[in-house]
């Protein structure tokens, strides 16, 4: 992501929605911070379909912000298009829809100026998603050989599900109590390190090929690379790891950010800055001002004396009420 800016740049892009019906309501907020380039991105859409979905996202990239902003219009789409959705299955339809979105970007990497097919409509992807300007070539969506990672979650039927790739995160807060709904995926963890090796890859300094500092991503074409062996099982792969968890009566809200937040607030800390928000006297029910101070807290005074704080941060607050819960 390059150096650092002479002066953090704090000003934010905040939003605000929910679906009374799919019982979610949720506050967001993105801060470039002391960081040279923006490369965040994230998906918040509180009704999907009929039967009550909602998804929530945060896309955090490295060397290129073009896969975050790819991934934050696709994989919800690219989910709901499969066969395992259709059946119930999400687990499947999660994994399925995520390993969809990075054979796309291999597509892309591949063929930067050929029209590929959309995962959702079928249409070649040669203009940018609704909303979203194309950061490199006009006729495709990425073409900066980015990556990002991806903490993407489903909150359906009663149940939170979170589809992990990276150091991304999601908390789930429980009567005040952190739950862990996922876990960051870095290179010297054992089973990261086992499938790195594997795929004739080295981690060195804690960092893939002695470059990338996590072990799954989307995205990120140059560490997968070895033609013998499906994506899944490169080096970094964008294969997710899946938790679920059942929302009780206790189950309060969610938190999904990027590392920005995580490298300065333990699960613990922030789910209680969160509730102490929520709970203060002056609180406006406006959640993304919530989101935004504690992107403010977050942000370092110095990044040449303290890295923590320094980087890029978003921050995704969700809240649950009774329709959203068993």
């Amino acid at each position: 992501m390059g150096g650092f800016l002479s002066q953090p740049k704090t000003d934010k892009v905040s939003e605000d929605g929910g679906d009374a019906t799919t019982g979610t309501r949720f506050g967001a907020s993105s801060m470039q911070g002391w960081r040279t380039s923006m490369e965040d991105a994230h998906v918040a859409v509180p009704k999907a379909d009929a039967a009550g979905t909602a998804f929530y996202g945060v896309f955090d990239g490295h060397a290129g912000q073009d896969t975050a902003i790819y991934a934050a219009e696709s994989v919800h789409k690219a989910v709901m298009a499969t066969d395992a959705w259709a059946s119930g299955d999400i687990k499947a339809a999660l994994e399925g829809g995520i390993m969809e979105v990075d054979r796309a970007l291999e597509r892309m990497s591949k063929s930067a100026f050929t029209n590929v097919a959309s995962i959702d409509t079928g249409e070649a992807v040669n203009t940018p998603p609704s909303g979203v300007s194309s950061v490199g070539d006009p006729n495709l969506p990425v073409t900066d050989g980015s990556g990002c990672t991806s903490v993407f979650c489903v909150i359906k039927d009663g149940t939170l599900w979170c589809a992990n790739s990276g150091d991304s995160r999601c908390v789930l807060c429980v009567g005040g109590q952190a739950v862990a709904m996922s876990e960051d995926h870095k290179p010297h963890l054992p089973g990261e390190l086992e499938r790195i090796s594997a795929a004739g890859g080295y981690v060195e300094a804690g960092r893939v090929q002695g470059r990338l500092n996590v072990s799954r991503s989307l995205g990120d074409m140059s560490f997968k690379q070895n033609d013998s062996i499906p994506l899944e099982r490169q080096m970094v792969t964008a294969f997710p790891e899946i938790k679920t968890h059942a929302l009780s009566s206790e189950a309060e809200f969610v938190l999904l950010a990027c590392d920005g937040v995580w490298d300065v607030l333990s699960n613990q800390e922030a789910v209680d800055f969160v509730k102490e928000g929520l709970e203060a006297p002056d609180f406006d029910g406006q959640l993304s001002k919530l989101a935004e101070s504690c992107l403010d807290h977050c942000l370092s005074p110095d990044p040449y004396k303290d890295h923590l704080g320094s980087d890029n941060m978003t921050l995704v607050i969700v809240l649950l009420n009774e329709s959203a819960k068993k």
